[in-house]
């Protein structure tokens, strides 16, 4: 499967994009993962369902919803179990709802560290 980054417009059900979360230290560690991202429709639908269950005080529903939703547009990811619904529902909260806000095209992925490059050449720095 050809994968894409977020400058590409146009979403193709064929194409899947990288996404990265980087460790918050106490919260979370990072987690790498591509997914298939999801058409407007599908976006706009479950955005306002959490929303909706959040403001009536019904967490669990939109926690459940939120991982269902994760679940079926993940594709693989860093954590060495696979992904699965019972996997994503256990994912440490705020990784959970970064996750979903990504997928949702409402939050960018991190900046994946790499190595150290020289600011003037774009070199890759020998032994950083």
């Amino acid at each position: 499967m050809k994968t894409i980054d977020w400058r590409t417009n146009i979403i193709r059900p064929d194409v899947s994009q990288e996404g990265f979360i980087a460790e918050r230290e106490g919260i979370h560690g990072s987690l790498e993962f591509t997914y298939l991202p999801p058409l407007s429709a599908a976006t706009e639908q479950i955005q306002g369902k959490v929303e909706i269950q959040q403001a009536a005080g019904r967490h669990e529903s939109a926690c459940d919803d939120m991982s269902r939703f994760v679940a079926e547009y993940l594709q693989t990811w860093s954590e060495k179990d696979a992904v699965a619904l019972d996997n994503v529902r256990c994912l440490r909260p705020q990784l959970l709802f970064r996750v979903f806000k990504i997928l949702c095209n409402a939050s960018g992925s991190d900046t994946k560290p790499g190595p150290a490059k020289d600011v003037k050449t774009g070199e890759t720095l020998a032994g950083k």
